[in-house]
């Protein structure tokens, strides 16, 4: 049996033992404060708006983000695609720019590409990547045009410098403040509060999401769909209205032409709830477009549905490439 002595001083390290126990639980959960991020790594978001020039569509708005990126030691405006795995650049207006690079042909007879090594800055945040060498030149525009914050028209070949796609940001993380407009990347991902979803890469680095509603979807979150809710193939489309896009839909948004495929899109008002992980995401508007079907088949069947930047609209969110988790952050 133990001397009175010593049972006091274990209960003195009993009591200890709680209280650090209790701290420990208290500092991991919701008590802690949530971590906030550096204001200095922010760089601004620049929205376009595209003017459909039709009066039933007027104007999309913040139909794409694009951000100010340094690609060599040039400063210029490129769209943010997490729709594409690869990072893309159209030669005419880089070499507009005057920027350094050495082609290399590395396609076949039959199909021919040319890449080139590419340094890209995005505030501190540095990385070279391969990246596509393309001539956009020969692309039939949209119906309408583009139009920045002020309205003025911007002709496409002189802000089209280049898409960022995923392999800009492999193992690393990006931060989006979609109501302040801001943006930032980061090689190690910061600490963040906030409910989350788990993601997996496909094909080509694609982000995609199990959704859960009226009928399950692979989505994929393309910032690319800035604009656009939630789109899905013509068949999916037809599963869960019960009506033909083409004739059932009551808007109708023009998309690029580079062949004779049919990539317009026909959108639908409909209230729809989906969730994923510990999260919540609300859609006003399901579109469809047949580029669906193609992705759906190209990928066997793990990605039949894509999802714009709609659905946090007001939120702040970060993407962790290396982790695969997209977070909701905590109100600041």
């Amino acid at each position: 049996m133990k001397p009175a002595a010593h049972l006091e001083v274990d209960k003195v390290k009993g009591r200890l033992t709680v209280a650090l126990v209790l701290t420990v639980l208290l500092t991991a959960g919701g008590c802690a404060k949530p971590v906030t991020i550096d204001e200095s790594k922010l760089v601004d978001i620049t929205w376009v708006n595209w003017d459909t020039g039709t009066s039933d569509n007027g104007t999309v708005e913040r139909h794409a983000l694009f951000l100010p990126v340094r690609v060599g030691d040039k400063e210029a405006l490129f769209q943010l695609d997490t729709g594409r795995g690869n990072t893309l650049l159209n030669r005419a207006a880089l070499d507009r720019l005057g920027v350094k690079y050495t082609p290399v042909p590395v396609g076949t007879a039959t199909s021919p590409r040319t890449v080139a090594k590419v340094t890209f800055s995005l505030g501190d945040y540095r990385r070279e990547v391969t990246t596509d060498l393309e001539d956009w030149g020969n692309l039939d525009p949209p119906q309408g045009h583009f139009t920045d914050e002020t309205g003025r028209v911007i002709e496409l070949p002189d802000f089209m410098v280049g898409t960022l796609g995923n392999d800009l940001f492999k193992g690393a993380s990006l931060y989006i403040d979609f109501e302040r407009g801001k943006i930032a990347a980061f090689s190690k991902p910061p600490r963040v509060r906030g409910k989350s979803a788990p993601f997996r890469m496909v094909a080509d680095m694609l982000p995609v999401l199990t959704l859960e509603g009226e009928r399950p979807l692979n989505a994929l979150f393309d910032t690319g769909s800035s604009a656009l809710d939630l789109v899905v193939g013509m068949d999916t489309f037809r599963e869960i209205t019960g009506s033909d896009a083409k004739t059932g839909a009551t808007r109708r948004l023009r998309g690029l032409r580079s062949g004779p495929d049919d990539v317009d899109l026909y959108g639908l008002p409909r209230e729809m709830t989906y969730r994923t992980g510990e999260l919540t995401l609300d859609f006003q508007t399901l579109w469809a477009t047949p580029l669906v079907d193609t992705l759906d088949v190209q990928t066997a069947g793990q990605v039949d549905s894509i999802f714009g930047n709609v659905a946090f609209r007001s939120d702040r969110i970060l993407l962790d490439f290396a982790a695969g988790r997209l977070t909701v952050l905590d109100p600041p």
